[in-house]
């Protein structure tokens, strides 16, 4: 920690290995991405709580996201999802290798840069499930469901307010 060119206090050991990614939530959290895989939440210079494993190497890259979501960027190509320092489902393989660097687009789009000198665009889900749901509006799987995906569906479209 820093202010006018002089350091406040004596560095934080984090546990982490080298830290390779530092982001500030807008909730004030600082999170801190590491060699051994691992997030630390710090408020105040402070830890709160204990490593959060990523299971993807490394972490070398972190946003957070318009919806409050963080993603994280791990050496072994993969992304994840996170929220107040718990998964949101398993990793999602980018195929660049290394993920290097993340930023959101003003649309929503999520682009990844990664170590075999690619960038990969992915959509915020919520785009893709109202677009699904539009386009099948009156699609008898969604209108008169049957079969329990079918149902799961049709709640979720329905729940979202893409149908009546």
């Amino acid at each position: 920690r820093w202010r006018d060119g002089k350091a406040l206090g004596g560095p934080i050991a984090t546990d982490q290995g080298a830290v390779r990614s530092l982001i500030q939530l807008k909730n004030g959290e600082l999170i801190s991405g590491g060699d051994k895989g691992s997030l630390r939440r710090w408020r105040d210079g402070k830890a709160l709580g204990g490593s959060i494993a990523t299971d993807q190497g490394a972490v070398r890259s972190l946003i957070e996201l318009k919806n409050g979501e963080l993603i994280s960027g791990g050496f072994d190509g993969s992304l994840r999802r996170w929220r107040d320092g718990k998964a949101l489902g398993g990793p999602i393989a980018t195929g660049q290798g290394a993920v290097w660097s993340l930023i959101e687009l003003t649309n929503g789009e999520l682009i990844s840069g990664g170590s075999d000198g690619s960038l990969r665009r992915w959509l915020d889900i919520k785009i893709v499930i109202k677009a699904a749901c539009e386009e099948l509006r009156e699609h008898p799987a969604l209108v008169d469901p049957k079969s329990a995906a079918e149902k799961e569906a049709s709640a979720t479209c329905r729940s979202r307010g893409y149908l009546k």
